[in-house]
């Protein structure tokens, strides 16, 4: 299943420029998660804590908030991608966006976390802040008037950082698997659906 959150930085492009196709009360900001996972055609489990087997009522309630906090920045993440496609017509300016994921992770870093999840939690919190200095990097490069793709590597979709966000992400997959293997089939694809969206690759 961890194969399956792999695809390509153009892809997720692409969807913004989908996204731009929007009708016109969508105009300038993307406000709905569903949007963002049907343009980029991803499947949406939510997390249910009502079907989630084997987790202590701490956990369900600690995942509940938890993946809600991962949707916002699968919208952040949209939402500052459209302002960069679009040169600032559509979208979340970069410099709103840093503040706004700023304002993210400090709320993921104090929400009250089970011990057993910590290290998942801790995980995404650096998962972010990978995808948030590839957003700086970026406004940065355009700020100087550089080309952004010189701050890559030799293609736009083997940027650094966002490697290793999503090797992050892989791994807090891997450890929500390992910590809940019998919670049942639909928690796990839930589990899987909110971290892949959250992958910029």
């Amino acid at each position: 299943m961890m194969a399956v959150m792999r695809c390509t930085l153009r892809a997720f492009v692409l969807g913004l420029s989908l996204l731009t196709a929007l009708p016109a009360g969508a105009a300038d900001l993307i406000g709905s998660v569903e949007d963002v996972y049907a343009v980029r055609h991803l499947r949406r489990t939510l997390f249910d804590p009502r079907a989630a087997l084997d987790l202590a009522p701490e956990e369900s309630r600690f995942l509940e908030d938890f993946f809600a906090l991962t949707d916002e920045a699968v919208l952040l993440n949209t939402n500052v991608g459209r302002w960069f496609f679009t040169s600032g017509a559509k979208g979340i300016h970069a410099a709103d966006y840093l503040d706004r994921m700023d304002a993210l992770r400090a709320r993921l870093d104090v929400l009250a976390t089970p011990e057993r999840v910590r290290a998942v939690r801790d995980l995404v919190a650096e998962s972010l802040q990978l995808q948030r200095g590839f957003m700086a990097e970026r406004h940065d490069a355009l700020e100087a008037g550089r080309p952004f793709e010189s701050q890559l590597t030799d293609q736009f979709a083997y940027h650094e950082g966002l490697h290793r966000s999503q090797r992050m992400l892989l791994k807090a997959f891997a450890e929500l698997h390992a910590l809940f293997p019998n919670a049942g089939e639909t928690t796990h694809m839930a589990f899987h659906d909110h971290l892949r969206a959250m992958d910029l690759k």
